[in-house]
């Protein structure tokens, strides 16, 4: 075959694959674990948070408390009428101090919030950094997502990813 032939043959080849590629975007947010808050005002106190650690179940001044306490992460949810559900991973340590578990929970919610569509639960007793997965097959039209986690004492949210489906 002489080159002419040849690079017209590449190119019909990488043409075809090209056309036949389906190229969907995932639509995926990043988000710092500082944007969790205290899920009750009472317990501000206990939680530091910043840019680079995330919210940690330990204020600032490093004395860490022995309680433990819940923060709410915000969720945006910009394909409203997606009702396939969400993909949540939420990078998490935890210290050993404490034998209480580290528990995160994500629940899709009706459009004014006030009843849950689905839910799901994963519990961490080790010690150090762990990734918890969530995968909800369900949510409905302009419904709202969100992710409550339980942190024992001296123990964080890092960061956490969404991905609608």
């Amino acid at each position: 075959m002489n080159t002419k032939v040849k690079s017209i043959s590449l190119i019909i080849a990488i043409a075809a694959s090209v056309s036949s590629f389906n190229a969907s975007a995932v639509n995926r947010k990043a988000y710092n674990g500082s944007m969790c808050q205290p899920l009750h005002g009472s317990q501000a106190q206990i939680f530091y948070s910043s840019a680079t650690t995330g919210i940690s179940n330990e204020p600032f001044n490093g004395t860490a408390s022995s309680a433990g306490g819940w923060v709410n992460c915000p969720i945006v949810r910009d394909i409203t009428d997606n009702t396939n559900g969400v993909k949540i991973w939420v990078n998490v340590y935890r210290d050993g101090i404490t034998s209480n578990p580290l528990r995160c929970t994500v629940y899709s919610n009706n459009s004014t919030g006030t009843s849950h569509v689905a839910s799901q639960s994963r519990g961490y007793t080790e010690t150090g950094r762990q990734w918890l997965a969530f995968d909800l097959n369900t949510s409905v039209e302009f419904g709202v997502h969100s992710l409550a986690c339980y942190l024992p004492s001296r123990s964080s949210v890092k960061t956490y990813f969404v991905e609608e489906k």
